[in-house]
């Protein structure tokens, strides 16, 4: 038996809602045409819920909270409640940045 090709099609409807954290370097908005590296910060399981001030308590976005300063931008999404990342999750997330 050979193989064969085959075609699937779908839509998929989905709302996905994710609260974050947004930080844009000192010197960002001086030169428009300039690009900044992206850094997706996820936290850990202590981290989930609706309260961002449980993110802004470790890692990057800790320090960003404490005032220092970084050459990139930071995106920090709280994974909700009950929940944990899935790839899927991310991707639309990313779609949306």
């Amino acid at each position: 038996m050979t193989q064969t090709s085959r075609h699937f099609e779908a839509q998929v409807t989905e709302t996905v809602r994710l609260d974050y954290l947004l930080y844009l370097p000192p010197n960002y908005e001086d030169n428009p045409s300039e690009r900044f590296p992206l850094i997706l910060h996820l936290h850990s399981a202590g981290g989930r819920g609706t309260d961002l001030d449980l993110v802004r308590q470790n890692g990057i976005a800790q320090k960003l909270e404490n005032g220092e300063q970084l050459p990139f931008i930071v995106v920090s999404p709280q994974c909700p409640a009950e929940s944990h990342w899935t790839l899927h999750t991310l991707e639309l997330y990313w779609m949306m940045l």
